[in-house]
C-alpha cells in the first residue's frame, strides 16, 4: 500500500480546502497523462441517504488510469490486468481533523497477482509506483 498524509490549516468551511486540494490533485495527475476515470464522494452519498457516516468530514475515492501504461500492458497480451483498472485511491478527513489521509494499493501488486514476468512491464510498474509517490509529495503529502 501507498499511504500519505496531508496536514493542513483547517478553514471554517472544510469544502474550501477539499475543492482547492482536488483541483490541484486532478491537474497534477492529468499532467502526467493519468485519466480521472471515476470519482465518488461517499460522505455526500451517505448523507443523501441519511445513513450514519459521522466519523468523517470528507471521504471520497478517485479512480485513476495511466493510459500509456495500461495500453502497454493490455496490448501485450495481459488483458486480465484490467481487473486492477482503474486504480482506486481513497481519501478521507476524520471529523474535526486537520489531516487528509490517502491510500492506494501499489501497482506492484499486478506483478505478483498476475505473475507478470515481462521485464518491460515490471520496470514500468515500478516506475509508476515511484511516479505516484513523487506526484503526491509534490502536492505536499508526507509518505507514511
Amino acid at each position: 500500500m501507498m499511504t500519505f498524509e496531508f496536514e493542513f490549516e483547517r478553514p471554517e468551511d472544510i469544502d474550501d480546502f477539499i475543492d482547492e486540494f482536488q483541483e490541484g490533485f486532478e491537474e497534477a495527475f492529468e499532467e502526467k497523462k493519468y485519466i480521472i476515470a471515476g470519482y465518488k464522494n461517499f460522505k455526500e452519498a451517505y448523507d443523501d441517504m441519511e445513513a450514519d457516516f459521522d466519523k468523517y468530514d470528507a471521504y471520497f475515492v478517485y479512480s485513476l488510469c495511466q493510459f500509456p501504461f495500461s495500453y502497454s500492458v493490455f496490448n501485450k497480451g495481459r488483458a486480465d490486468a484490467g481487473l486492477f483498472a482503474p486504480c482506486s485511491m481513497y481519501m478521507y478527513i476524520e471529523k474535526e481533523s486537520n489531516k487528509l489521509m490517502v491510500g492506494m494499493p501499489k501497482l506492484e501488486n499486478w506483478i505478483s497477482v498476475l505473475g507478470i514476468k515481462d521485464a518491460t512491464m515490471v520496470k514500468d510498474i515500478y516506475t509508476l509506483d515511484l511516479e505516484i509517490v513523487e506526484i503526491m509529495k509534490e502536492l505536499g503529502a508526507k509518505e507514511l
